[in-house]
């Protein structure tokens, strides 16, 4: 296996594939969880087994045949299950590089002259049954459970294919994908509102609000009159006594779900917050 451009991950009842980071073959054998912020457009192709989504608050169940796209920079939290009879998720999961893009555009003469915006607001975006779809995903699957790789150049020529064939398929989506603006500089409360709970960095918060990272402090220290991290620490433990006064929740179940690394790190920053333990506050 080339480890320069192919490598593998397994834990547990997971198994992945990747070529470099931009196309990731997954194999599931039990319920999976994953949330996050993908930097880039999304593709996600179902094999077997199922996958709920779930983005602004909405859920969409995909099984096999089933493909979307998520718009970047937007959350979502996706589960990937067996069957009920015991078959495994699989599924690949391409994402769309603005350089492989620009590539792309320029290889083909794509151009967005005359082009229509694209409109749709939700960030999840389904995509029908096609069998050019079906067959270019096919042709990926069986790289990867083989492991027996082609070069870099022919992998390359298949992220264009697969561009080619979504344009194919809905042209529609032209307008999405060459859409190389930076980000929209969103409402940050409404923002920090939605991703305080993600271990993000200054640098990947400041990007996914569509600022620079000097921006972002700066429309910050203006909007909650403190520093991103004291802000996010404050929420945190916020949020962790919301849980354990209203649904009853232990410190010990709590801690790592709002972001805090350790029970006696949480523990100390809870009681300078609000002046008792946080063991009190269930006991």
């Amino acid at each position: 296996m080339q480890y320069d451009l192919f490598w593998k991950d397994q834990e547990g009842g997971v198994t992945t594939l990747h070529f470099r980071d931009w196309i990731h073959y997954c194999r599931v054998v039990d319920s999976t969880p994953c949330r996050g912020v993908a930097g880039e457009h999304m593709l996600v192709y179902v094999f077997s087994g199922e996958v709920e989504v779930t983005c602004n608050n909405k859920k969409y169940r995909l099984r096999a045949g089933d493909s979307y796209i998520l718009r970047r920079n937007h959350m979502s939290q996706k589960v990937s299950k067996p069957t009920a009879d015991g078959r495994p998720f699989e599924g690949i999961f391409f994402y769309f590089k603005v350089p492989m893009l620009r590539h792309a555009m320029s290889q083909h003469n794509i151009s967005l002259r005359g082009a229509e915006p694209y409109t749709r607001r939700s960030p999840y975006i389904p995509l029908p049954r096609h069998p050019f779809l079906a067959n270019l995903f096919e042709s990926l699957r069986g790289y990867f459970q083989a492991e027996r790789f082609p070069s870099e150049q022919l992998m390359e020529l298949k992220m264009q294919e697969t561009v080619l064939t979504l344009h194919e398929i809905n042209p529609e989506l032209k307008s999405l994908l060459f859409d190389f603006a930076d980000p929209i500089k969103i409402d940050l409360r409404q923002f920090m509102e939605q991703y305080y709970l993600q271990d993000l960095d200054l640098s990947g918060l400041a990007h996914y609000a569509g600022r620079s990272l000097s921006a972002f402090k700066s429309d910050f220290a203006q909007t909650f009159q403190q520093s991103p991290s004291r802000w996010i620490i404050s929420r945190r433990l916020t949020e962790a006594k919301r849980r354990m006064e209203q649904d009853g929740e232990k410190p010990v179940d709590v801690y790592q779900e709002v972001g805090f690394k350790s029970l006696s790190h949480f523990s100390k920053a809870f009681k300078q917050q609000f002046g008792v333990a946080p063991s009190m506050i269930t006991s």
